[in-house]
């Protein structure tokens, strides 16, 4: 394992300074939480595992690399831990793949579960969600959400107990899951629409939305959806933005939004809004039209108004962030165009300019770091 500092070479910028910078931790000690760090390598077809990922020690290599001959990985897209299994959607081979134990995953390791197209209806997995021991898969090439019941008794090629497909329940091009107590929300690309389904627990085959927001909310190809306390945020591709809905217990449809940032001249497929240290924070896929430094994270203090500018601008490295997830009250997130993982954990008092992560996570082993999910022990 690598620590202090390093000096990089990624995806050929030479020069760039990671650095740890104070409150590393040893094993969670001194009040700093013990967080397990899973990222996924589209391009090398591998899945990294950090463990104890806030250990100064411990941002170096990773300490487990799940791989395509020996795990079934296949240009992985979306990772998820929970429940001590890692859960891994692979786009070329249309699969969701299981491991576990999680605590004890060793190199190379083969799945204990595989769901597949023809038996288990999986088909381009964009996002996994797992909630009170359910799983749930965002199925975009058949235009489905799956629900498989108690993934613990999960066997290979098992089908769903439950779909939402497009005729009944209006689901077309499924991009993003996210719940909040028991309601399931959906993005649908392919219908410009946010749906919220109310009951999980019984949910049923072509069940109808309970909530539909659509262009009378100002939604517009949505991707990625976060859900933070009452708060359901939407990050819209092609739309250019991000904006808030809520409070969620009283939501319902054709609400408008509470706020919506960005535009065309700041956001460019932005990606999940984390809340962290007072602040929403937002990645940026691609460089938007904002002068001579590619942004890659803005911050916003709340409370955030509409068309509110950034607080925080953070530029290279922090470039083509494909994916943000919040764990432990720190901004975790991947770069493809850098090929690593980083976590900010000052997210409260961080600066424009302050572009050096807290640690960065590296291995040659992991290329596009496409995908990154946190886990608080």
């Amino acid at each position: 394992m690598s620590h202090g500092v390093r000096l990089l070479q990624l995806g050929g910028l030479a020069g760039i300074l990671f650095a740890t910078s104070c409150g590393g931790g040893g094993g969670g000690g001194g009040g700093t939480p013990v967080i397990d760090l899973a990222v996924a390598g589209r391009d090398s077809d591998t899945v990294g595992i950090w463990y104890d990922a806030l250990n100064a020690g411990n941002s170096g290599l990773a300490d487990v690399v799940l791989d395509g001959p020996g795990s079934g990985i296949d240009k992985p897209f979306c990772v998820e831990i929970a429940d001590n299994r890692l859960f891994v959607g692979s786009h070329d081979n249309d699969t969701v793949t299981i491991y576990g134990p999680f605590d004890t995953l060793v190199d190379g390791q083969a799945p204990s579960v595989v769901l597949d197209l023809s038996n288990s209806q999986v088909d381009r997995p964009m996002d996994l969600l797992v909630h009170d021991g359910d799983l749930f898969v965002a199925s975009r090439d058949q235009n489905r959400v799956l629900l498989f019941r108690d993934h613990a008794t999960l066997a290979s090629l098992d089908a769903p107990d439950v779909v939402l497909d497009t005729a009944d329940s209006g689901v077309d091009q499924p991009w993003s899951l996210a719940i909040h107590g028991n309601t399931l929300f959906v993005a649908c690309r392919g219908s410009n629409q946010v749906l919220g389904f109310a009951d999980v627990d019984t949910l049923v085959t072509g069940a109808t939305p309970d909530i539909v927001l659509g262009a009378s909310s100002g939604i517009f190809d949505p991707g990625w959806l976060t859900v933070d306390g009452n708060t359901l945020y939407v990050s819209e591709f092609d739309g250019e933005d991000v904006s808030a809905f809520g409070p969620i217990p009283t939501l319902v449809s054709g609400q408008v939004p509470l706020w919506t940032l960005g535009g065309p001249s700041l956001l460019d497929q932005p990606r999940r809004a984390v809340v962290a240290g007072n602040r929403v924070w937002i990645a940026n896929r691609f460089d938007a039209d904002v002068g001579a430094d590619d942004f890659g994270l803005f911050a916003f203090e709340t409370p955030v108004t509409t068309a509110q500018s950034p607080d925080v601008r953070l530029s290279t490295p922090f470039e083509e962030v494909h994916d943000l997830v919040g764990a432990g009250g720190y901004v975790w997130g991947a770069s493809v165009q850098f090929d690593y993982a980083f976590v900010i954990t000052d997210p409260a008092t961080r600066a424009t300019g302050e572009n050096t992560p807290t640690y960065s996570y590296f291995d040659p082993r992991i290329q596009q770091a496409h995908a990154v999910f946190a886990r608080v022990r």
